[in-house]
């Protein structure tokens, strides 16, 4: 073999140099601005079909208004519903909390049977915010119950007695631990 000198390493490098490719990327301004014109299209056409078919939304829990049940007693509520147990749901529109608690939890399909097959679920909104003040009705069963945030689940017997409570926005799994707890101490 024939040793190279140093002319012949010069040439051969720039000649392989001026055969291959140059593949890199080069961004240009206008090349660019194509880029991201072509994602605010495709985002705007993502958020316009979002709104034309939105995702069909969950059934959640049916709840009754407190006030359907005013001058009954929670024995007098059960007997005519024929459950065992209510379910007091201590709600406000404010409460962002609560928002979430009915969108992620209550429309679990599991959460919403076990609550219509065994409860009866009344949902007691508070309007102190929004009016300055509580109807009766909503005042009586925060004091009663020992309400001070919200949500809270308050699971109360057929005597009356408050059975279970569950303060704040919670999970799936520790509402529906919740709810199996209060109806096997029921039976």
């Amino acid at each position: 073999m024939a040793p190279i000198d140093s002319e012949q390493m010069v040439s051969t490098a720039s000649d392989a140099s001026a055969d291959s490719k140059d593949y890199r990327l080069s961004v240009t301004p206008r090349g660019f601005l194509l880029v991201a014109a072509a994602m605010i299209v495709l985002r705007v056409g993502l958020t316009v079909n979002d709104f034309l078919n939105p995702a069909p939304a969950r059934a959640s829990v049916q709840w009754h208004n407190a006030k359907e049940f005013a001058g009954s007693s929670e024995p007098e509520i059960i007997k005519a519903s024929g459950k065992k147990l209510i379910l007091y749901e201590f709600y406000a529109d404010w409460c962002s909390p609560c928002t979430r608690l009915e969108q992620d939890v209550m429309t679990n399909d599991e959460i919403r049977s076990t609550i219509e097959k065994n409860f009866v679920s009344i949902r007691v909104t508070d309007r102190l915010k929004e009016d300055g003040k509580n109807d009766r009705l909503v005042a009586d069963l925060q004091k009663r119950y020992r309400i001070f945030a919200f949500p809270t689940v308050v699971a109360v017997g057929a005597d009356g007695e408050s059975k279970g409570t569950l303060v704040g926005n919670s999970s799936s799994m520790a509402v529906y631990r919740f709810l199996t707890k209060i109806i096997n101490q029921s039976k």
